[in-house]
């Protein structure tokens, strides 16, 4: 019988020292590189701070010339030529809204004139303005008329006020739209013609 004796190769001591040495520096190696790389990537970002601003008021001491103030916006009344032969009037003072009635007669030498003749039924009384009743307000205006040959009012205009606009407009709008006259003629052919007539707000008489 024959025995086989298997010897397990052990290698020379020279070797081992070698071989443990490198391994020791490829771990020392691997050690610094993580190191490195660590201390490369710890980035430390400052914070951020808001700049301070030193700031000072600065006041225009400069005198700038004080503007006009501005025009009061001033009324024209619009100017009526009047018919010729001029016709006069005398006031009527009876009742809450009067009109002037005309003085008869003729232009010395020429043909007869007479005046606008008010339709009464048309000459009715304003409605007394809601505001101006709770306001107090009342007050007399004066008014000039143009009246065409039709005897119809073309225009009023304020020639004495109340003291009170919604008066004024209340006055004149509904005289515009509402009064009526039998046109002035002259020689007996009708003719336009003017008027001033009178409308009084009575609080006493409101309604």
């Amino acid at each position: 019988m024959t025995t086989i004796d298997h010897a397990i190769a052990t290698p020379p001591p020279g070797r081992m020292q070698r071989r443990a040495a490198g391994l020791l520096a490829a771990g020392l190696l691997q050690v610094a590189l993580i190191y490195a790389l660590i201390v490369g990537l710890d980035i430390k970002v400052a914070p951020f701070v808001d700049p301070i601003i030193h700031g000072r008021v600065i006041v225009d001491t400069t005198k700038h010339p004080t503007p006009p103030p501005p025009r009061p916006t001033t009324y024209e009344p619009t100017r009526v030529t009047v018919v010729k032969p001029t016709v006069e009037w005398t006031e009527d003072t009876g009742g809450t809204s009067t009109a002037l009635t005309p003085t008869s007669g003729s232009v010395t030498g020429g043909p007869v004139a007479l005046a606008a003749q008010g339709i009464m039924s048309t000459h009715t009384k304003p409605p007394y303005p809601r505001l101006s009743l709770m306001l107090g307000e009342q007050g007399v205006v004066v008014l000039h008329l143009t009246i065409s040959a039709q005897g119809t009012v073309q225009d009023a205009v304020v020639v004495r006020s109340s003291g009170y606009q919604n008066l004024d407009l209340e006055a004149r709008a509904w005289v515009i739209q509402q009064w009526r006259y039998r046109s002035a003629t002259v020689g007996g052919q009708p003719v336009a013609s003017t008027a001033n007539v009178v409308i009084k707000f009575d609080l006493q008489h409101a309604g």
